[in-house]
């Protein structure tokens, strides 16, 4: 909890501590920012990415590991754009479903408010980290007809799909976009239900590296398998 996090931030200061890592929610970070900016203590923030957090003259001590919710919603618009430029109409009619924590309901509004006008966004959806049913919440992304989703949510992902599969909301024709937190957990063994999930990471590669030259490939690829199909059409 923020409580236990800033206790063991205030235990840290008699031993002269001038950096600590750790913090992994945005609530938490900012709290300790707070009382790192007063004693001067250098923070890094693992899983912290709220917009707020970029205040330099609020937090000037802290770092993290995790991008601005602004370069995350970016990335998703561009993807979507990309994927519509080479496989058509469709992939910019987004169904938007988040748990309402400080950082999720932050990326997703961030999503929103860049998402216009090349990106219609069709449905919002918000649910608590414990709520046990998302019936009302997935009938209405079900009545959006979309067929592109955007979910930042704080759960278990694969029983999270097979709610959106009882919805009929899951197979070849559907996406379902994750948040980075997401990305980082792994399920415990593959799942079918997890087709058309795509995740949002951040990283840095040089153009030589082989990740970087195999996606390069790969996008390429797509491209031309893309004008091919149109060209059919």
């Amino acid at each position: 909890t923020t409580e236990i996090y800033t206790l063991s931030l205030h235990d840290a200061l008699p031993i002269c501590h001038t950096l600590v890592v750790g913090f992994p929610s945005s609530e938490i970070a900012a709290a300790t920012a707070t009382i790192g900016k007063v004693y001067g203590v250098a923070q890094i923030a693992t899983l912290a990415s709220a917009s707020e957090l970029s205040d330099k003259l609020r937090y000037p001590y802290l770092s993290r590991l995790l991008p601005d919710p602004l370069e995350t919603s970016v990335a998703i618009k561009e993807t979507l754009l990309y994927y519509e430029s080479i496989r058509g109409r469709g992939w910019t009619d987004v169904g938007v479903i988040a748990t309402t924590t400080t950082f999720l309901i932050d990326l997703a509004s961030s999503f929103i408010e860049r998402a216009e006008p090349e990106v219609n966004i069709v449905a919002y959806q918000q649910f608590l980290s414990d709520a046990v049913n998302l019936d009302i919440e997935f009938s209405e992304l079900q009545k959006s007809n979309a067929r592109v989703f955007f979910a930042p949510i704080l759960t278990d992902w694969k029983g999270f799909m097979e709610t959106a599969d009882s919805f009929g909301l899951v197979g070849e024709s559907y996406v379902w976009i994750t948040a980075p937190s997401i990305v980082a957990s792994a399920l415990p063994e593959p799942s079918a239900l997890c087709q058309g999930s795509i995740g949002i990471k951040s990283a840095s590669r040089e153009e030589t590296d082989p990740e970087f030259l195999q996606f390069a490939e790969l996008r390429s690829e797509e491209r031309r398998v893309g004008k091919e199909c149109r060209s059919r059409w």
